[in-house]
């Protein structure tokens, strides 16, 4: 009775050590996903961005009225909207650069330029008889409250749906939980208007696409989330090495915790491995024993971080999720290593006298 409750107690003690060395493997990939998050996540997955607002300059067709002031309530600022003309010219900027463009405003919808490299990109397939232009993201069409019948929200909307797309290529920043629906520029007949929305492209020449904005009073202002280089990391990292110190002193803290245990618990074994190894099981067993430990617990925690990681933050894309993943993994294979290496010089290391 006593030896199996001697067993039980090891087992328990076991399974909550290596519970507690996943927890920890855990809060590092959390680490390495914040560290990724503020210096190597695109916001726009490669695309240029173009913020777009009303001009408000001297010239600008607002300058008279633009502000409209309440006692009591917020500035107003009067909306302006695209013309159909300006529409049909994105559009034929599109066609010639050959480029997918995406115009994201609040109203739940996305127009795209329908460009042959547009529908490859967004994987755009034909489901039904229309041409009314309406694509909507693969998981909608199941959805019973946004579509019945073959018809976009029937209650209110009421368009024929064209076909589906994945708004998966989209950056998800912009495309929010995919809820979005999509409408080709060449076909869109209503306004977009709004206070400010933005432009995405994957061509680098927008000059005329920016001239195109201008002209019709707005402001539009160009960036592009660019991956940091190590070297740029490194500078931005002294740089704020102040405000960064606590929580990379956390994570180092992390890491040197997970490999402190674990030396710790195999070099509590040490006797009882001279035991075995007295009585026949060899030293290349001890190490096989260490080896498939290690691989297992770090196996394990790859695939729970994998899994956990996809539901932590919409906003990242396919590709700042697999990024996250792989550094994660790679660094609890790194930590798994080193733990590995010094618990088996730990475990077989001779006892003194």
């Amino acid at each position: 009775m006593k030896s199996c409750r001697a067993v039980s107690m090891k087992t328990v003690r076991c399974i909550c050590n290596y519970l507690l060395l996943l927890s920890l493997l855990l809060a590092i990939g959390y680490g390495v996903s914040k560290i990724h998050g503020d210096f190597f996540r695109t916001m726009d997955d490669g695309f240029y961005r173009l913020g777009v607002s009303p001009e408000r300059g001297e010239d600008s067709p607002l300058s008279e009225g633009e502000v409209v002031f309440q006692e009591g309530s917020p500035v107003m600022f009067k909306q302006v909207a695209l013309s159909q003309a300006a529409l049909k010219s994105m559009n034929d900027w599109a066609e010639k650069e050959d480029a997918l463009l995406l115009i994201s405003d609040s109203s739940k919808q996305i127009l795209f330029a329908d460009t042959p490299h547009g529908r490859t990109m967004l994987r755009l397939k034909k489901t039904g008889d229309s041409d009314s232009g309406l694509y909507l993201a693969e998981q909608l069409l199941s959805d019973d409250y946004y579509v019945q019948a073959g018809l976009f929200l029937p209650s209110s909307v009421k368009y024929e749906i064209e076909g589906s797309a994945d708004l998966s290529r989209i950056p998800k920043l912009w495309a929010g939980n995919q809820d979005y629906w999509l409408f080709p520029i060449n076909r869109y007949e209503g306004d977009l208007q709004e206070e400010f929305f933005v432009v995405l492209t994957d061509s680098s020449r927008f000059e005329e696409l920016k001239t195109i904005l201008t002209q019709e009073g707005f402001y539009a202002d160009s960036s592009l989330s660019a991956k940091t280089s190590f070297s740029d990391f490194i500078k931005k990292l002294r740089a704020n090495l102040y405000s960064y110190s606590s929580f990379l002193l956390l994570f180092l803290s992390l890491c040197l915790s997970f490999i402190l245990i674990y030396v710790s618990w195999w070099r509590g074994r040490r006797e009882a491995e001279a035991i075995r190894h007295l009585f026949g099981k060899s030293r290349r067993k001890t190490i096989g024993q260490l080896v498939l430990s290690t691989l297992l617990l770090w196996g394990t925690a790859s695939l729970i971080w994998t899994l956990l990681f996809r539901k932590l933050w919409f906003y990242y894309s396919t590709n700042g999720k697999w990024e996250v993943c792989i550094g994660s993994a790679a660094i609890f294979l790194l930590l798994s290593i080193l733990a590995a290496l010094l618990s088996g010089i730990a475990v077989l290391k001779p006892a003194e006298g």
